[in-house]
């Protein structure tokens, strides 16, 4: 019977650490005596950070994804422990071979902005290709959609497209939050509806990142912009 546990805790274990491990950016020279271990965990919107140093001491921790793109992926802005008006944002670079990050500081006027030039460490070893993983869900979530709109056919939809005229600073991006997209929404629903005397029902409504400047004027953050795509019905 221990014998059974122990081969089972070895099974689970090991198919843990390769899930964990399905991307990575490893051996990334951070600094001259600092290497870095980046394990992306794509279901579980995280990355696992190992770091080592040349004298054999490591540190791990865990930051959250912040964005998914083909060739990149954004870590979450981290707040320093000791100092809260100092940030840190990074992103592993499939095209470069690795992981860049920059420093972000707070003014008394509560203006983000970097601090320091960006700096970049070079990874010996990378293992990406999650744009696949990322375009086999969205090809999951389209064939859902074809499933619902064949059993809608007879009903009448109304798509609506409201985009942001502003930038925002990627730190402030919380799709849940943006109020004023999701006004304008309701908003431009209701018009539709008002017209053939009848109530508007959300079918889907999104917040999404359309665009993003990394490099913006005057120094700041990277920021993106903004907007709400949906489907409504006339009831």
């Amino acid at each position: 019977m221990k014998k059974y546990i122990l081969l089972s805790f070895v099974i689970f274990f090991y198919c843990t650490n390769i899930y964990a491990e399905e991307y990575y950016f490893k051996k990334c020279k951070l600094n001259e005596n600092t290497f870095g271990d980046y394990l992306i965990d794509i279901k579980r919107n995280k990355i696992n950070v190992i770091l080592t140093t040349t004298e054999g001491q490591s540190q791990k921790y865990t930051d959250k994804i912040k964005l998914v793109e083909k060739d990149k992926i954004y870590s979450e802005v981290i707040t320093n422990k000791i100092n809260e008006n100092f940030f840190t944002q990074y992103y592993l670079d499939v095209n470069s071979r690795s992981v860049i990050r920059q420093g972000y500081l707070k003014s008394e006027s509560g203006l983000v902005k970097p601090k320091g030039k960006k700096k970049q460490g070079y990874c010996e070893i990378v293992k990406s290709g999650w744009g696949e993983e990322v375009n086999k869900e969205n090809d999951e979530i389209k064939k859902e959609k074809k499933k619902k709109k064949k059993k809608k056919k007879k009903k009448k939809l109304y798509k609506i497209f409201i985009e942001s005229e502003e930038w925002i600073d990627l730190s402030k991006f919380n799709p849940a939050s943006n109020k004023k997209l999701k006004e304008d929404f309701d908003k431009k629903a209701s018009e539709i509806c008002s017209s053939k005397d009848k109530k508007f029902k959300i079918v889907e409504k999104n917040v999404k990142i359309l665009e993003m400047d990394e490099t913006p004027a005057f120094g700041l953050e990277p920021k993106v912009k903004v907007g709400i795509v949906g489907t409504i019905d006339c009831i």
